[in-house]
C-alpha cells in the first residue's frame, strides 16, 4: 500500500516481541531502506521544485521528507527557504531553528535565518545568527558579508533614532525622545551620546535619578563628555547635592572651559549653598561666553536679589527680558526687587505681566497679592492669594496668607 511509515512500526513491534527472529530484522532494515530512500527521492524533488521558484510544491515535498523523517535537518533548512521566498519569515524562521537544533553546525542555516531575522526588521538578532555562521566557516565570504551589512545597518538605524529622538528633545516630546534614544542604545549598546540626551529627557521629565544614571553609563563609556558632567551636575543640585554638583560642574569646564552653561549651572549649586560671590563670579562667566543668555542673568539678577542689591538685580532682570520678552520668571524677580525698593505700582506692573505670559504661575499671583496688599487694597489682594492657593492647594505659605488677608478684612468691617 506504500505506508512505509506503518509497515515499520509493525515490524519493528514484531521483531520487538522476537528480538532473534532474522525475518523480522530484515523486514526492519529494507523498510528503513526503503523510507531513507523515499525520503531521499522526495527531498531530491523538492530542491528540484525550489530551484524552479514552485515554492508551495517544495514545501509540499519537503514535509513529506520530514514525515519519512523527523531527524532529516536539511529538509527543514531547504522548506524554511521556500518558507522565506513566500514572505512566510515566522514560518522559516521556525524551520531553521529546528534546522539547527539538530544540527547546530550549520552555518547555513544560520545565514538563512539571519537573512529572514533582517527582513523583519529584528536586525540584531540576524546579525547574531549571521556572526554564528561566519565563526563555523570563518572563510565564507557570504556570510562575512551579511555580517558586514547587518552592522552597517544597525549603526544607520541608530543614528537614525538617535536624530529622531534628537527632535523629539528638542519639541517637548520627552517619552518619544526616550522611547528612541532606547531603541539607539539597544541598537549599539555603547552610544554614549544616546544615553546623555536620554538622560536630558529624564531629567526633563523630572526623574532625576533616571537621568543620573544615563549621565553616569555615558561617562563610563566616554569620560571626556563634558555635556553629561554638566547634566549631571545640574541633577545632582536638583537632589540638593551641592557639593557633587559642583565637582562634576569643575570637571566639565576643565574639559571645556567654553562651556557658559556649566558655569550658569554651578552659579545655581553656590547659591544654593549660601556662597554668592562666588555664584555671581560664575554667572558673570557664562555672560562672557554667552551674552544673549538670558537665564544666565535671571539668575545673577536673583543673585542679587539675595545680596539686597536691587539696583543691580533690576538691571539684569531688564536685560534678561531684552534678551526674551517671554520670560514670566524675570517678570515677577524684578516685581520684587521693585517692591524691596518700595515701587509698588511697578511691582504690580511687573508681576501681571507675568501672569499674561504664565496665568498659571501661581508665585506672580501671591507676591501680586502681596502687593495688593501693601498698597492697602486687601479684596484684591486677597483674591490674587487665593488664586496661588487654587493653583497650588498644598501651599502652606499661600494658605497662612489667605487666612492673613481674611482676618485683616474681617477685622476692618
Amino acid at each position: 500500500k506504500g505506508a512505509l511509515k506503518w509497515g515499520l512500526t509493525d515490524a519493528k513491534k514484531a521483531l520487538s516481541l522476537e528480538p532473534e527472529n532474522k525475518t523480522f530484522a530484515g523486514l526492519v532494515t529494507a523498510l528503513q531502506a526503503k523510507i531513507a530512500s523515499q525520503a531521499e527521492d522526495r527531498f531530491q524533488q523538492g530542491v528540484s521544485f525550489l530551484k524552479s521558484g514552485q515554492y508551495d510544491e517544495a514545501i509540499g515535498a519537503f514535509a513529506e521528507v520530514i514525515e519519512l523523517n523527523p531527524q532529516y535537518a536539511e529538509a527543514y533548512r531547504n522548506r524554511g527557504l521556500a518558507w522565506a521566498e513566500k514572505g512566510e519569515f515566522d514560518q522559516a524562521i521556525s524551520d531553521y531553528t529546528k534546522a539547527v537544533e539538530m544540527n547546530p553546525g550549520d552555518g547555513q542555516a544560520y545565514y538563512n535565518r539571519g537573512t529572514v531575522w533582517a527582513e523583519k526588521g529584528a536586525l540584531k538578532w540576524g546579525l547574531t545568527d549571521a556572526e554564528k555562521a561566519l565563526s563555523l566557516e570563518p572563510e565564507n565570504k557570504t556570510f562575512a558579508g551579511l555580517v558586514t551589512a547587518l552592522q552597517a545597518k544597525i549603526a544607520s538605524r541608530g543614528k537614525d533614532r538617535f536624530r529622531q529622538g534628537l527632535s523629539f528633545l528638542e519639541s517637548g516630546q520627552y517619552n518619544e525622545a526616550i522611547r528612541a534614544f532606547s531603541e539607539a542604545i539597544e541598537l549599539s549598546p555603547q552610544y554614549a551620546q544616546a544615553y546623555r540626551n536620554r538622560g536630558l529627557a529624564w531629567a526633563r521629565k523630572g526623574e532625576v535619578d533616571r537621568a543620573m544614571s544615563d549621565y553616569t553609563k555615558a561617562l563610563k563609556m566616554n569620560p571626556n563628555d563634558g555635556q553629561a558632567y554638566r547634566n549631571r551636575g545640574l541633577a545632582w543640585a536638583k537632589k540638593g547635592e551641592y557639593d557633587k554638583a559642583i565637582s562634576d560642574l569643575t570637571t566639565a569646564l576643565k574639559i571645556n572651559p567654553k562651556d557658559g552653561q556649566a558655569y550658569s549651572n554651578r552659579g545655581i549649586a553656590w547659591t544654593e549653598k549660601g556662597d554668592l560671590d562666588r555664584a555671581i563670579a560664575d554667572y558673570s562667566k557664562a555672560l562672557e561666553i554667552n551674552p544673549r543668555d538670558a537665564k544666565a542673568y535671571v539668575n545673577r539678577g536673583f543673585t542679587w536679589l539675595k545680596k539686597d542689591e536691587l539696583d543691580q538685580a533690576i538691571s539684569d532682570f531688564t536685560m534678561a527680558l531684552e534678551i526674551n520678552p517671554r520670560a514670566a520668571q524675570a517678570y515677577n524677580n524684578r516685581g520684587i526687587a521693585w517692591g524691596q525698593k518700595g515701587d509698588l505700582d511697578q511691582a504690580i506692573s511687573d508681576f501681571t505681566m507675568a501672569l499674561e505670559i504664565n496665568p498659571r504661575y501661581a508665585q506672580a499671583y501671591s507676591n501680586r497679592g502681596i502687593t495688593w496688599a501693601e498698597t492697602g487694597d486687601l479684596e484684591r489682594g486677597l483674591i490674587d492669594v487665593k488664586k496661588a492657593l487654587s493653583l497650588e492647594p498644598k501651599n502652606k505659605s499661600y494658605q497662612s496668607l489667605v487666612a492673613f488677608l481674611e482676618e485683616q478684612i474681617g477685622s476692618n468691617e
